[in-house]
């Protein structure tokens, strides 16, 4: 088979659009490059899917934005996630890579769902938390920095949903928290444990019956 060239990428700064779609089968290095104020439904700065080999090098990402865009809602999967980058993996070939070498910097970026500065589907990304720096990112939902599907649901304080509604900006309302108080009354009713914890659960997976 013939060894696929890869696609080099170095620029001092890229703004304010989605700039990059990785697509398939193909071979990208990214480096010395700034991400700043790039926006979009996912992945704000980057939109990866099925890249046999995807390496950042010595790049920032700065205030890139995963919006949640109410009139393009109906065309894409996962809106709201990686406000820098998403990264996508066909789960029948597994034929991917996204790695980050040398030092990274992902600084206020936000997702209106999940993965704040990253989010990964079936292959997670390769990097050392020694050299990649998180700054301040921020998701509503969970994952301010990175983010994949769940795998651990667990029940928090009424006041813990307060302060992390707070932290990302939304408004509550009276109604809302009066509906979860009683959600947690009726919940504490039929368990004696302060939280209760689901382990290993993927998104779309039934839950387990908890009394």
């Amino acid at each position: 088979m013939e060894e696929q060239q890869t696609a080099n990428i170095a620029l001092d700064l890229i703004q304010q659009i989605l700039v990059l779609l990785i697509q398939s089968l193909r071979r990208y290095k990214i480096t010395n490059t700034i991400f700043r104020n790039c926006t979009s439904e996912t992945g704000g700065a980057i939109y990866a899917t099925n890249p046999e080999s995807l390496i950042i090098s010595a790049s920032q990402f700065l205030g890139n934005k995963a919006l949640y865009i109410k009139e393009l809602s109906n065309q894409f999967q996962n809106y709201g996630s990686g406000g820098a980058i998403y990264y996508t993996c066909n789960q029948y070939y597994l034929n991917c890579l996204l790695k980050l070498e040398g030092e990274n910097l992902f600084k206020e970026n936000k997702a209106s769902i999940q993965g704040g500065a990253i989010y990964w589907d079936m292959l997670e990304p390769q990097y050392s938390q020694n050299d990649i720096k998180f700054i301040e990112n921020s998701a509503i939902y969970y994952g301010d920095d990175i983010a994949c599907f769940a795998q651990n649901l667990k029940g928090i304080s009424k006041q813990s949903y307060i302060n992390q509604m707070i932290r990302v900006g939304n408004q509550i309302s009276q109604d809302d928290i009066l509906r979860r108080t009683l959600q947690n009354q009726s919940r504490d009713s039929t368990q004696n444990n302060d939280q209760a914890n689901v382990n290993n659960q993927r998104s779309g997976g039934p839950l387990p019956v908890m009394i």
